[in-house]
């Protein structure tokens, strides 16, 4: 992943920032890349949502195998 401050926002940069595992130093530049793309923004909005779904169902299942 390119890390340099004036370097273009790639899908791996996006992913990353989504993920939590963006270095500090990346972040602002992609929220501001972010904020300046709404379609984008919104892309990342739903796979966010898809995320927590596929989380409280995996906590469901694996609380009907404690049974």
């Amino acid at each position: 992943m390119d890390t340099e401050p004036d370097a273009p926002v790639t899908e791996a940069d996006l992913h990353a920032w989504m993920d939590g595992e963006l270095p500090e130093e990346r972040r602002g530049e992609v929220e501001r890349h972010l904020a300046g793309n709404p379609d984008l923004a919104r892309r990342f909005d739903r796979y966010r949502a898809q995320r927590a779904m596929l989380q409280d169902l995996w906590r469901i299942h694996i609380g009907r195998r404690g049974r």
